[in-house]
């Protein structure tokens, strides 16, 4: 009985704190959509064949997780700079310029005078907008937060707002930085106070209600604080990264980490309660239930834990996940998880661990085909998953929508299954694998990338190939001069040509090698193996056609002799686009003719 009387001071404080400040409001008004970090919507969707999918295209890649208000309008980031409000039908409401890209989640907040959006932007600003009664009006400014002007004590970062933005309990709001700083800010925009911790800070705070909130830094500690001054109440280390938002349920915070590891921890103490390990690295966050964790990796698999850390079951997308799950109820009140892969394809899996269905999101335009990740994680409305992808495109599919709409070539019920054996596929430079029987293309002055694995009883397993003591030879047909790599984690094989491939040719790869498993742990590495298993396999990768009756742009009226690049693809390891964000196209270059020659 004390405990509840205690209980309801604590809840009764917190909302008289929260009545004088911002509280959440909407649909799903925070990147995991409450201030717990669950990443659960709890309510039963309803079907509808009548409903329609629609999807808007920005100017460059998406990664922010799009927020939804009470209105059905949902508002998301791009990496053109732009912030957009977009209407339930998938019309433009609005959008509103920030000074750099945004790659994270908004907040949607209230108080007595008004609805309010927090915009965090690579410009190194926290921007306050507050709506207006019209969804379809422009928003007035109200304040901005400046990171350079509140520096970390060592100088550290670049001043973006990576860390996705959350609103606490006493009704203001917390975000870290890349410059080390993790901040609370007043609902007027003023500085409270700043958590000078030792790395980035991109995970977005989750809350309890007793005055205190957790983080996860890239400096390889998970935090808890306390709200009304930033104290730190207790660090723990993890042996990686962390990127991932901590999410809270009951007396347990769980995160995740680099190190391939979910970890549950005592929320009083800190002490580690026990680890799952995956394997690869996890950038995502969990999503909780009252009965599950739900867990994505960069091993490409979406995993089901109870609440001692052991494995129910794993689903596999056979690509890299970033996106973090989500979890809604089903018409049958059973949970229905959610996240986006690294073929572009939105997934729902049913609480046994089967595929539900999937939804296409792969643009149709030959320039976009190789922008597919959906890196950021899927929001939920009242009646449709939204989510934005490296392509630049924001999907709205309503629940069930491959299910009654399977003559929508973009629904899909059924995957395609993997056969027993070890096979190699084309890595292209954006990282899609392409499919067996698919025609893929390289071009000329490419490193060809092939990704190896292996499935036995229709499971993909662990290992990768041996190149060691020349146990892997690599032959070329027509035979040309190369060299060949195999990446760290040895599930990839670089060709590199000494020259240029040819044009127009199609080369023949032959692998004779073995498969390598089951060697020596050491923290989140795996060193040499104990198992060997012998295979050959051949593919057919052709090169591109590289003559061009005009170039591909057209000449300025003064002469030039400066281009400007705005892409980079970099494929492997998997742990560099999940640092760099490549789906931004944000790193530019001069190139100037240094010496021209004949070949």
């Amino acid at each position: 009985m004390l405990r509840l009387f205690q209980a309801g001071i604590i809840l009764s404080f917190c909302t008289e704190l929260s009545a004088a400040g911002l509280t959440p409001h909407g649909q799903w008004p925070l990147f995991r959509g409450d201030p717990r970090n669950n990443g659960h919507q709890n309510h039963r969707f309803q079907s509808d064949a009548m409903r329609q999918t629609w999807s808007y295209q920005t100017g460059k890649g998406i990664f922010s997780s799009a927020v939804i208000d009470d209105q059905g309008s949902i508002f998301v980031g791009s990496a053109d700079t732009w912030f957009y409000s977009i209407a339930a039908d998938g019309s433009l409401n609005w959008r509103y310029k920030t000074g750099e890209i945004i790659d994270s989640s908004a907040a949607l907040s209230r108080d007595a005078n008004g609805r309010y959006l927090t915009v965090p932007s690579g410009d190194g600003y926290l921007h306050q907008l507050q709506l207006q009664e019209d969804s379809r009006s422009q928003p007035e400014e109200l304040w901005t937060f400046d990171a350079a002007a509140h520096p970390h004590p060592n100088g550290k970062g670049y001043n973006w707002f990576e860390g996705n933005v959350a609103i606490g309990p006493d009704g203001n709001l917390y975000a870290g930085n890349t410059n080390w700083n993790f901040y609370s800010v007043g609902a007027d925009g003023s500085l409270r106070w700043s958590f000078p911790a030792r790395n980035m800070n991109w995970s977005a705070a989750a809350f309890d209600q007793e005055g205190y909130l957790y983080i996860a830094s890239l400096d390889f500690h998970f935090r808890k604080l306390r709200i009304s001054d930033g104290k730190v109440m207790w660090e723990q280390r993890s042996l990686g990264f962390n990127s991932g938002s901590l999410a809270l349920f009951e007396d347990m915070v769980i995160g995740t980490s680099f190190d391939h590891k979910v970890y549950a921890l005592n929320r009083n103490s800190g002490h580690i309660l026990w680890t799952f390990n995956s394997e690869d690295h996890i950038y995502s966050s969990v999503a909780v239930t009252g009965s599950r964790i739900y867990a994505t990796s960069t091993d490409g698999r979406l995993y089901a834990l109870d609440f001692t850390g052991k494995q129910l079951w794993s689903f596999d997308s056979h690509d890299v996940v970033r996106s973090s799950p989500v979890v809604n109820q089903g018409p049958d009140g059973e949970d229905v998880i959610y996240f986006g892969g690294g073929n572009g394809l939105l997934y729902a899996v049913n609480a046994d661990g089967r595929l539900r269905w999937a939804f296409d999101t792969n643009s149709r335009s030959s320039e976009l085909a190789d922008r597919n990740d959906l890196n950021a994680s899927p929001t939920l409305s009242d009646t449709a998953v939204i989510i934005g992808g490296e392509h630049g495109t924001i999907w709205s599919v309503p629940y069930d929508y491959p299910l009654l709409h399977p003559e929508d070539p973009r629904s899909l019920v059924n995957l395609p299954e993997s056969p027993d054996g070890i096979v190699a596929h084309v890595l292209t430079p954006g990282s899609r694998i392409v499919p067996r029987g698919e025609s893929s293309a390289i071009g000329a002055a490419s490193i060809m990338a092939l990704k190896l694995e292996r499935n036995k009883d229709g499971k993909r397993q662990p290992g990768g190939v041996n190149a060691w003591l020349g146990r892997t030879k690599i032959k070329l047909n027509p035979e040309i001069p190369f060299e060949w790599q195999v990446s760290a984690d040895a599930d990839t094989i670089f060709i590199r040509p000494r020259d240029f491939w040819t044009p127009g040719q199609t080369y023949e790869v032959s692998i004779d090698s073995q498969w390598m498993s089951h060697g020596l742990k050491v923290g989140a590495l795996e060193i040499g193996g104990s198992r060997f298993t012998a295979f050959t396999d051949t593919l057919q990768v052709k090169v591109t056609d590289q003559h061009l009756k005009a170039l591909p742009w057209s000449s300025p009226a003064a002469f030039a002799d400066v281009l400007e690049v705005r892409r980079l693809s970099v494929n492997q390891p998997s742990m560099m686009p999940s640092l760099n964000q490549i789906g931004f196209d944000s790193y530019y270059w001069l190139v100037s003719l240094v010496e021209k020659g004949s070949r």
